[in-house]
């Protein structure tokens, strides 16, 4: 795999990984179908509006997007872009409104050179079990209080009117109860 991203470095195709692009591809998609209606370009604000969906009975939605173009960081009501640190559909729109690359606000961690980073020390396996060494210092017991009991748990929850039998109906039992 260090090959390969080094390769693509080399290149100069792309200077974001593969799992990157799939994740933006069908947000790129999405973002079509989206129309920026409120823009104040000063402050980096863009009012994004989805279309209806009569399939499932959703969209319709009104998001706003927020970009950060100091610090290339961005905000969406959606919460996605904030989760996955990639622009999400709404982003991507707005992105389009303003003419600007929604790469540019992509985390650093989707990059190959903080992929390489993270391979670029070398480190031991630790491989087989029977290969280590035998451990001389303190031996963890666990505390025989906190080990769980075979068997099912007991139900610790607080019973309210709701579960009591209702009258004049009978409780079910199973067959073997009988």
């Amino acid at each position: 795999m260090r090959l390969e991203i080094e390769a693509q470095i080399r290149s100069g195709r792309s200077q974001y990984t593969i799992k990157c692009k799939e994740m933006m591809k069908p947000c790129s998609q999405k973002a079509v179908g989206h129309s920026v209606t409120g823009v104040d370009r000063r402050q980096g604000i863009y009012v994004v509006q989805t279309p209806p969906n009569n399939f499932n009975m959703t969209g319709s939605n009104t998001l706003i997007v927020h970009f950060d173009n100091n610090n290339r960081a961005g905000f969406c009501t959606c919460g996605k872009f904030q989760g996955n640190k990639i622009p999400c559909s709404h982003a991507i729109a707005a992105c389009n409104r303003m003419g600007a690359n929604p790469y540019r606000f992509e985390n650093d961690v989707y990059k190959f050179e903080t992929v390489l980073a993270c391979y670029r020390t070398s480190f031991t396996p630790l491989g087989e079990p029977k290969d280590w060494k035998n451990h001389n210092g303190h031996i963890l017991h666990p505390n025989v209080h906190m080990i769980r009991k075979p068997g099912r748990p007991r139900v610790t929850r607080i019973h309210n009117e709701l579960d009591w039998p209702r009258e004049g109906v009978s409780q079910q039992v199973c067959s073997n109860c009988n």
